[in-house]
């Protein structure tokens, strides 16, 4: 076996890895790059028949968890190849089409099921469930007759399901030849021997906050992050409030219809609709989005009303929704997402911010393995070889990492 990374060896998103065996190849992803406005043919990675199914060598895309920069590309892709992804995470891009404008049409998407191996020719496929920030994200192991690649995706020991992690590091999978390594914190300027904020302590953080908060806050994160949805709910019923979602998250979460979520159906959360999806279900007419959420139902009214009772999700587009709202109620924003995004992005939101008297602070933990996470990570698994990727640093891993061998973008390495 013989691998090449198409893109991700020394940058943070855009992951293609690409698997030959007995003549036949499978990829690894097919993620578009965190810098590219929207996919285009010319971002496909170069590889016969993926864009115009020619290939019947080419037997297959295993996608590793449902963020853009692992999967964006996969609407490019022929539709005689096909695409596999974890079953909730199709299910979450499913829930997510009403709403946004997604790269792929979930609809073409396989699915695998954890620790289950499926095969596509020569090569065995073993999925392994992991605490990601992506819901249903995993690591894969890629098998031939002598050979045994193992591929992190995006991995993370500090979330709510940091025991899955933690169970593979006991008892990791043998006789690793490759092990292909997510790097994505190891460009931050931060001590290497500290760890990363736990989902636990976040919840802990945004509860005090949300205990001292004088009215209303506002919980600024993705609906698509389950974890930081629990952490923000836990927190406001902790602190004696009720969370307020919205159509989308209710709709995701309908969807996906786990016990151990809540439901707004069942009246666990309240539903607020923003004027901008209110629009979006009238101009589609999908009306059966708001099915069985009579009971849940809020509005600006009712928030108001009682400021100090909720914990409301929030996005920019829903400013216009705030400024309803007298400015005589005080309000606090608690942002949880990656804060580089407020430096490049967000200036409106600072600025609304200002002029509005509202508070905004930062909340948050990242998606990625800190330094100590990523050395146990390959310690535990003890390859033979250790390849970056999904990281602008690779010298660091090489300086931390026995055996780690640096594979520029393109190039083959024989496994």
């Amino acid at each position: 076996m013989r691998l090449r990374i198409h893109r991700g060896a020394h940058e943070i998103g855009g992951s293609c890895v690409e698997l030959q065996a007995e003549g036949c190849s499978i990829l690894l992803d097919i993620g578009l790059p965190l810098d590219a406005p929207e996919p285009a043919p010319s971002l496909l990675p170069a590889i016969s028949g993926l864009a115009d199914g020619t290939n019947p060598n080419l037997l297959g895309v295993v996608i590793s968890h449902s963020h853009g920069d692992h999967y964006g590309l996969g609407g490019l892709v022929h539709s005689s190849v096909p695409m596999f992804i974890g079953p909730r995470a199709k299910t979450m891009l499913m829930a997510s089409t009403p709403f946004i404008r997604l790269p792929l049409d979930p609809n073409a998407l396989q699915t695998y099921r954890n620790r289950e191996t499926f095969s596509l020719g020569p090569f065995a496929i073993t999925p392994f469930l992991t605490d990601h920030s992506a819901f249903d994200a995993y690591s894969l192991l890629v098998e031939t007759n002598d050979k045994r690649v193992f591929y992190s995706g995006d991995i993370r020991a500090h979330g709510r399901k940091s025991y899955l992690v933690e169970n593979l590091l006991k008892k990791p999978p043998s006789a690793i030849d490759t092990l292909l390594l997510e790097g994505t914190t190891l460009s931050r300027s931060e001590d290497r021997s500290s760890k990363s904020t736990t989902e636990l302590e976040l919840e802990n953080q945004i509860f005090n906050e949300i205990r001292d908060a004088p009215g209303l806050v506002l919980a600024s994160f993705s609906p698509q992050n389950i974890d930081r949805f629990v952490t923000f709910y836990k927190a406001a019923r902790r602190a004696g409030r009720e969370f307020i979602g919205d159509v989308y998250l209710a709709h995701i979460l309908s969807e996906l219809n786990l016990a151990t979520l809540p439901q707004a159906a069942d009246r666990k959360f309240r539903v607020y609709l923003p004027q901008r999806q209110r629009s979006r279900i009238i101009a589609d007419q999908a009306f059966h989005l708001l099915n069985g959420l009579g009971a849940s139902r809020i509005y600006l009214e009712e928030i108001g009303s009682k400021p100090e009772g909720w914990v409301m999700l929030f996005r920019e587009s829903m400013m216009p929704d705030i400024d309803r709202l007298p400015r005589s109620i005080s309000a606090t924003l608690l942002y949880s997402f990656w804060p580089g995004y407020l430096a490049q992005e967000n200036q409106r939101l600072q600025r609304w911010c200002e002029d509005r008297g509202i508070p905004l602070k930062l909340l948050h933990t990242s998606g990625h393995a800190d330094t100590q996470t990523l050395i146990r990570f390959a310690k535990a698994l003890r390859p033979k070889t250790v390849i970056p990727i999904h990281t602008m640093a690779s010298a660091v891993m090489e300086r931390l990492i026995p055996n780690v061998v640096i594979v520029p973008d393109g190039e083959w390495h024989t496994v």
